[in-house]
């Protein structure tokens, strides 16, 4: 079951929200202030957390930074009843994934949950395809004895941890593409082409 924290000093809030959410079929923990929702964080590890910028002990932001400190992946949603955008920019810039301003649009929130919980899948696709691509060109998959087949290989550790470009050319069907993905998911740049 999927854990929402909502954390808000203002007990009717949390109550609606509570309502609102647990009828979604989510686990719905709460916090009153700052303090208590980053214990909350380290403790029950949710994967949304709706987060009031203005509270009274930690204000929301200074919260939003220590809930990225312990988890990044975990969505936050910023509350606000002011819409200062200073402040909502600066919460977009620590990875926020959205905020809303009071009073509450029930149905904004739930749509807000179900895009971050989707974007949360998404990444984890991403991360685990991107593990068994790294997997599937591993160096060692390269198989060969021949004399040529070394010279290939001691090409690829010249080039694999190097910033430069490499262009790879030979006849058709000889292990091009399969060469530049070896480079590609053992070299430096591992996260970008």
């Amino acid at each position: 079951m999927r854990k929402i924290l909502l954390v808000d000093d203002e007990s009717n809030v949390l109550e609606l929200l509570s309502v609102a959410l647990e009828d979604e079929g989510y686990r719905i923990l709460l916090a009153n202030n700052g303090r208590e929702a980053i214990a909350q964080v380290k403790k029950e590890e949710p994967q949304v957390v709706l987060l009031d910028i203005r509270m009274p002990d930690v204000d929301g932001v200074e919260v939003l930074r220590q809930i990225k400190e312990i988890n990044k992946a975990t969505s936050v949603i910023m509350m606000t009843a002011y819409g200062a955008m200073d402040t909502v920019v600066e919460a977009m810039k620590l990875a926020a994934y959205d905020y809303f301003t009071k009073p509450l649009d029930l149905k904004k929130v739930k749509i807000l949950i179900r895009r971050a919980l989707e974007a949360q899948e998404l990444a984890q696709e991403v991360t685990s395809l991107r593990s068994k691509l790294k997997e599937k060109y591993q160096l060692e998959n390269i198989v060969g004895k021949h004399p040529k087949m070394l010279e290939v290989y001691k090409m690829i550790g010249r080039v694999v941890d190097n910033k430069a470009t490499v262009l790879i050319i030979g006849e058709t069907g000889t292990g091009k593409e399969l060469v530049a993905r070896v480079i590609h998911f053992n070299g430096l740049l591992k996260d970008g082409p």
